[in-house]
């Protein structure tokens, strides 16, 4: 598979909403065994990281028209929130469309994935469409971007606090479906944004646990 091809592999996304999609993140091995058996996969995809998303059949087509990808055309934003926890986006754009990535930097996969693209690991984009096809290509992002967010990421919020990241969390998937949320990154007014959001699995975990022990203590 060459750079920006198009493949039959579903993004391993999940509608929320319109233009909210539960995205994923994949280790180099998870890629590997996802893609294992494929003779025309390019041997560099199976080494990187990869961030899984999703946008509606009709938008991955126009996509595809345009050309998208294209390399070079991606920004990385972090954001926090009230809380102290901060989240990575990053945005590509083709015309008035931008697709975000978000990553929260208290996951503990995602903290992982940016200490190893910090120390030189590779990273690339699945984007699919709603249908088997799926976009595959690389980042151009590499230590220069990723070496500053390894200070920015916390371990994952417990108890109360963890109950108000989740509610943050959800908010900032919201606010970041503005297309006005991220500049353009060409020029062009952004008109629409989708977002591909990597869920917390570890805080949703502890919520769940801290539930229940608030459940035996007021027993």
């Amino acid at each position: 598979m060459k750079q920006g091809q198009h493949d039959e592999q579903r993004a391993h996304g999940c509608k929320v909403i319109d233009g909210i999609y539960i995205g994923a993140l994949k280790s180099p091995a998870e890629v590997a065994q996802a893609f294992s058996g494929r003779n025309e996969v390019h041997p560099g995809v199976t080494r990187r990281w990869t961030l899984c998303g999703e946008v509606d059949q009709m938008m991955f087509e126009t996509l595809h028209a345009c050309g998208h990808p294209e390399q070079r055309n991606e920004r990385l934003s972090v954001f926090g929130g009230e809380s102290g926890v901060r989240y990575a986006v990053i945005t590509h754009q083709a015309g008035s469309f931008q697709h975000r990535y978000l990553a929260p930097l208290f996951e503990p996969k995602v903290v992982a994935f940016v200490k190893a693209v910090a120390h030189g690991d590779a990273l690339g984009y699945l984007l699919g469409g709603e249908g088997a096809q799926a976009a595959v290509w690389q980042s151009d992002f590499g230590i220069r971007e990723f070496l500053p967010l390894m200070s920015m990421c916390t371990d994952t919020p417990k108890g109360l606090e963890a109950e108000r990241v989740v509610e943050e969390f959800f908010e900032s998937v919201l606010e970041l479906k503005d297309p006005g949320r991220i500049p353009s990154l060409d020029g062009t007014r952004v008109r629409l944004a989708s977002v591909s959001a990597i869920a917390p699995e570890l805080l949703i975990k502890e919520i769940n646990e801290w539930r229940g022990f608030q459940r035996v203590v007021s027993k």
